[in-house]
């Protein structure tokens, strides 16, 4: 639980429709070792920036980062602005996430666009 509210709530081998709106897409594994799919692109204002021609992924919700080859990586830092810090991180100007571009991520033929506030991990700074 967060934010003073109570209670919390964990669901093993399903899911609970009265968490989420829309529908559920479910995508192949390549291998399940890792919860590896193949990803067709990312784009950033309909233009490929990264896994051009398509590439493997992991799909890992226990990260909050995005990881690939430096080039690919490199090149969606630059479209959304990013920099990078003494720790080799990527970080942005927060005052900035309302102007950057909502990155596109197909998988399996079906995208999945997801704006600034979602990518974008808010720290008030480093200790």
């Amino acid at each position: 639980s967060s934010n003073a509210q109570q209670g919390s709530e964990v669901v093993f081998g399903g899911y609970d429709a009265n968490h989420f709106t829309g529908q559920i897409s479910w995508i192949p594994l390549t291998s399940a070792t890792y919860w590896q799919i193949k990803m067709d692109s990312v784009t950033i204002n309909g233009q490929t920036v990264a896994c051009s021609g398509g590439c493997q992924a992991i799909i890992d919700t226990g990260t909050s980062l995005i990881a690939g080859p430096s080039s690919d990586i490199s090149n969606m830092n630059s479209w959304v602005g990013a920099s990078t810090n003494q720790y080799g991180e990527a970080t942005v100007n927060c005052q900035n996430i309302q102007s950057m571009p909502d990155v596109t991520f197909t998988l399996d033929g079906k995208a999945f666009t997801i704006p600034a506030s979602a990518y974008v991990s808010q720290s008030k700074g480093r200790i």
